[in-house]
């Protein structure tokens, strides 16, 4: 349990940074090296970015970009599923966020995972895959 709260706290962090863009607290939740991988799924369609010197412009690009028009923003997270080993964990989950863009409300649901190390007994991010469920049109499961 201490374990998957341990890395709940990172994906949250994670999460703060980004929003706040304080890259710094953002550069102290993940590995930066030639495996770092973000790949995120959405309306730009899908984007992969391999190896800490692809993924590192994109975050101090975020950092740098005026988000001024976004406030208001909270995150929730839900329906966590989690594979931990001793010193990498795999986590699946939900996030629903609640916005408003130019003063008026929004909402995005979008379903992510996280690859983890231990990295000298903390948890750090590998991996980042991010699919914006907002951006198809019925979010709803289907039978196949």
């Amino acid at each position: 349990m201490a374990e998957k709260e341990a890395i709940k706290a990172v994906i949250e962090k994670e999460f703060s940074a980004y929003i706040a863009q304080d890259l710094v607290k953002l550069l102290e939740t993940v590995i930066q090296d030639e495996n770092t991988l973000r790949i995120s799924i959405g309306k730009k369609g899908y984007q992969e970015r391999l190896g800490w010197d692809n993924v590192y412009p994109y975050y101090k690009k975020s950092v740098q970009t005026d988000w001024s028009d976004f406030t208001d923003i909270k995150a929730e997270r839900s329906n966590f599923n989690f594979l931990i080993s001793d010193q990498s964990a795999y986590v699946l989950f939900d996030q629903s966020m609640k916005y408003s863009f130019k003063g008026e409300p929004q909402e995005s649901l979008s379903k992510e995972n996280r690859m983890l190390k231990k990295v000298k007994g903390e948890w750090k991010i590998q991996v980042v895959q991010f699919v914006d469920l907002s951006s198809f049109e019925d979010k709803r499961e289907k039978d196949f």
